[in-house]
């Protein structure tokens, strides 16, 4: 089955089975961007999986869309997010993220930063791996 690419505002989302999800932020990204995000990981992710996320054209995370990222992903299987080309700001407000939604968990996300998106993506997999086997 393709998995096609979704389009929220300028983000895309796209799930690479079975267990990575890669997104490509584009610009700032606002609530409705973070709910939209969320939601779509609720729906395609019955298993633990990871995120591997571009950030290289990121702008930034408005507040409210940091809250709805801390909820939203509360009883989500995320166990890994992966950054990719993320610049010191980026990686700054990424692990403030991070620590929010792993304060509302039980499991708590393993976070990386890579400037290269194959390597990501296969610590990604490394990571969900260990916790399958």
């Amino acid at each position: 089955m393709e998995n096609p690419t979704v389009h929220i505002g300028e983000h895309t989302f796209r799930l690479h089975p079975p267990s990575v999800v890669v997104l490509r932020y584009v610009g700032t990204l606002e609530e409705e961007h973070a709910q939209r995000i969320t939601d779509l990981c609720r729906e395609t992710s019955r298993r633990p999986f990871a995120i591997v996320c571009d950030t290289a054209q990121l702008a930034g995370v408005s507040p409210p869309a940091r809250r709805k990222f801390a909820e939203g992903f509360k009883g989500v299987p995320l166990v890994a997010a992966a950054f990719v080309r993320a610049s010191m700001r980026t990686r700054a407000l990424a692990t403030f993220v991070v620590t929010a939604i792993n304060m509302m968990r039980d499991t708590k996300i393993a976070t990386g930063f890579f400037e290269d998106e194959g390597a990501a993506e296969t610590w990604a997999l490394g990571i969900v791996g260990e916790l399958e086997s």
